[in-house]
């Protein structure tokens, strides 16, 4: 088989190769998850805490249709690029997870998918997410599992252990903090959050 490869007219960033590497292979299929746990439904007004690229924000507006609004929102520039090339009604937004630009009770539904780990201040992003909700609207917020409980990570944690020393295996363990369900009820109760 004789295949030519034919050369990108724009140079790809880390955020194009997570988009078409890691979304489709890690992340897309979380959406709808996501927006059956914080009850999205058509017309509704829905946040995305730390979007990335926007898999979790395209499930989102996929449910609330043309009469909803969603918003994502992430601290990146290069994922906001991304975002933007897609075809969507979304507005993109670049800012924090503790300090959301937004008025008091301005959304149905706050969502964030695997951005908790990444927040300078976990317990204020979830205030922020509190302000920002409806009364008797829903947050749901997905984290990573222990990395315990994810053996093929486990494993290369510790062959990069050994390879780089703790410092690297460290590193490639955070984005499983938010793994230990003690912890993160610790968190959610002292950010105000009754029902977690």
């Amino acid at each position: 088989m004789n295949q030519t490869l034919e050369p990108r007219t724009a140079a790809r960033t880390p955020a194009d190769v997570y988009d078409e590497q890691f979304v489709p292979a890690l992340f897309r299929h979380w959406g709808p998850v996501l927006c059956d746990a914080a009850d999205v439904r058509a017309g509704q007004r829905v946040l995305d805490v730390g979007c990335g690229s926007g898999a979790l924000t395209l499930a989102a507006a996929a449910r609330v249709g043309a009469g909803g609004h969603v918003v994502g929102l992430d601290p990146n520039p290069e994922m906001l690029a991304v975002a933007r090339r897609k075809p969507t009604s979304i507005e993109w937004r670049e800012g924090r997870s503790e300090e959301l630009p937004f008025a008091d009770a301005s959304f149905d539904a706050v969502v964030s998918q695997f951005a908790m780990m990444f927040f300078e201040d976990p317990v204020g992003a979830l205030r922020e997410m509190q302000r920002v909700l409806q009364p008797g609207g829903r947050i749901a917020v997905a984290v990573c599992d222990a990395v315990e409980n994810s053996p093929g990570y486990g494993a290369l944690a510790t062959l990069l252990d050994r390879l780089f020393g703790k410092r690297i295996g460290d590193a490639f363990r955070a984005p499983f903090a938010f793994g230990d369900a003690q912890r993160l009820r610790r968190i959610c109760a002292e950010a105000g959050l009754a029902d977690a």
